[in-house]
């Protein structure tokens, strides 16, 4: 699947993206040690959980000291923290940047699905521990805030979509709010069984959940036996 995504042609793409979240330091060459080290965290999570890892772990997998560790973080639980942050802050901007690649509200709605799944793809390890994630969400208070938060922002994102694609045309009038809540959840669901199944390249479950999410926002169907993706314009098809 080749997805429209602008800010992964940056070589630093990344660096940039976690240094916005790390704001301890400002000093360049500190801020990438620290990169490097959060880098080592996530492996280390994707394979034992947020729940099992230790600084210690960390330490092997960066080939460092634990009490270096500690210089760039305040402890296990801030590296955690970090991590999910600089990880849904990294998935947001691939879904943005796609989204914005489209012209019409259909192809941005599409596009935004498919990146997702691009992400799911092209990022497994970020993929896993976001996984991991949503399952200490259940029984952590500061996780879950920061979740839901998060899932607000994209709803919003959502929901503002719709309202542009309902003013064009390219919508049929409905609640936005409700119909970006229940494509949210679309998206949550089809990402969660992507990563736990293992799919690696979920092609299937992409189009199905992107047909679904565009037949909740009210795209108007030329044919109501016609598929939904039938529908869109050409510039969809490189994604």
């Amino acid at each position: 699947m080749k997805t429209i995504v602008p800010s992964l042609a940056r070589a630093d793409f990344k660096y940039l993206l976690f240094a916005e979240v790390y704001t301890r330091v400002e000093e360049p060459k500190t801020k990438r040690k620290a990169f490097g080290l959060l880098e080592a965290a996530i492996t280390c999570f994707s394979r034992k959980g947020l729940d099992q890892v230790t600084l210690e772990m960390i330490a092997r997998e960066a080939g460092v000291t634990r009490n270096l560790l500690k210089h760039y973080f305040k402890d296990l639980e801030d590296i955690r923290e970090l991590s999910v942050k600089y990880i849904r802050l990294l998935f947001q901007r691939i879904a943005i940047d796609a989204l914005a690649s489209g012209e019409e509200a259909d192809v941005m709605l599409a596009r935004y699905v498919d990146a997702c799944f691009y992400w799911v793809e092209n990022f497994r390890v970020h993929a896993l521990v976001w996984l991991a994630f949503l399952h200490r969400c259940s029984r952590d208070k500061k996780l879950r805030e920061l979740n839901t938060l998060a899932g607000a922002v994209g709803e919003e994102r959502i929901a503002n979509l719709i309202r542009l694609g309902c003013e064009k045309g390219v919508f049929a009038p409905t609640t936005s709010e409700d119909a970006a809540k229940v494509i949210q959840s679309l998206i949550t669901g089809a990402l969660i069984i992507s990563v736990s199944e293992e799919l690696a390249r979920p092609k299937g479950l992409a189009v199905a959940t992107r047909e679904q999410c565009l037949a909740v926002a009210g795209l108007r169907r030329i044919s109501a036996n016609a598929p939904v993706t039938e529908q869109l314009s050409a510039r969809q098809r490189v994604i």
